[in-house]
C-alpha cells in the first residue's frame, strides 16, 4: 500500500535527521491511510508526525497531529498509542 511506502520513507528521513521531510511524509501517509480506510494505522502515523513536528518546533502541527492520533487511538482501542499520545501531550505541555 502507498501509505506504507510513505511511512517507510519518513522513517528513513527521521533517522537521517531530516525531520521536516519526515513530518511531511508521515502526514501524507496518514492522509492516504485515511482515504483507504485503514484506521488502525492512523494513530501511529499521526503520532509519528506529531513527534517529528515537535522536534522541529512546529507546535501548531504537533497539536493537530496529537489530537488526531488520540482520536484514532481511542476509536480503535490501541492502548500503546493512547500512551504515546499522553506522553506527546505532556511534552507539548497540554
Amino acid at each position: 500500500l502507498r501509505y506504507v511506502s510513505l511511512a517507510a520513507l519518513a522513517v528513513l528521513e527521521e533517522a537521517r535527521g531530516e525531520l521536516e521531510a519526515a513530518a511531511a511524509h508521515y502526514r501524507e501517509a496518514a492522509e492516504v491511510a485515511h482515504d483507504v480506510a485503514d484506521f488502525d494505522e492512523l494513530a501511529r502515523l499521526h503520532a509519528r508526525a506529531a513527534a517529528a513536528s515537535l522536534a522541529i518546533g512546529d507546535g501548531d502541527d504537533a497539536t493537530q497531529r496529537i489530537d488526531d492520533a488520540g482520536r484514532y487511538a481511542e476509536r480503535t482501542g490501541q492502548e500503546p498509542w493512547r500512551l504515546v499520545v499522553a506522553a506527546l501531550r505532556r511534552r507539548l505541555g497540554r
